[in-house]
């Protein structure tokens, strides 16, 4: 693909030394204590100037569809709502989680945890800031609740997306 744009060309020999698709408010002039503000196409200065190029850049690879898309973390809201719009936990109950109040469902899961693990299940749930899907807990949790984690990983896709 090719992108129109703008070059700082040193003058001396014709070498491009910068490129961009916007000229910068700011440029600095290389090996000088030089700066130019409001440069516009055609400035020239300082054995410098500016000109319009065109760039070459590769295209992006094709995405097949049949792979899986990365599972980015979520934030605390994205995972609560998420838990509320697939009918896990009510609204009210997500609206309060946001405030520190871990939801009915995901208590009773924490309490079937073994008892060494229960603390860190409570921290993440009552004050986590971001929801990973590798975290160990997380397909526990799912496990317990008769989620595969092909069905967990659609959970993290749906809720990305919030």
């Amino acid at each position: 693909m090719t992108k129109d744009g703008f070059a700082l060309i040193r003058d001396a020999d014709h070498t491009e030394i910068g490129w961009w698709e916007v000229i910068p408010a700011r440029i600095e002039i290389p090996g000088s204590a030089d700066v130019v503000f409001g440069a516009e196409p055609g400035w020239s200065g300082a054995g410098y100037s500016i000109k319009p190029r065109t760039r070459e850049f590769a295209d992006p690879p094709d995405v097949d569809p049949a792979l899986p898309r990365p599972i980015v973390p979520l934030s605390r809201r994205q995972f609560y709502e998420a838990l509320a719009r697939s009918q896990y936990i009510t609204e009210a109950e997500a609206l309060a989680a946001m405030a520190g109040v871990i939801p009915a469902p995901l208590g009773a899961a924490v309490d079937a945890l073994a008892e060494q693990e229960r603390f860190t299940a409570r921290m993440l749930l009552a004050g986590g800031a971001e929801f990973r899907r590798d975290h160990p807990l997380v397909e526990i949790i799912g496990a317990a609740h008769g989620q595969s984690a092909a069905q967990i990983d659609a959970f993290f896709q749906q809720a990305a997306a919030l």
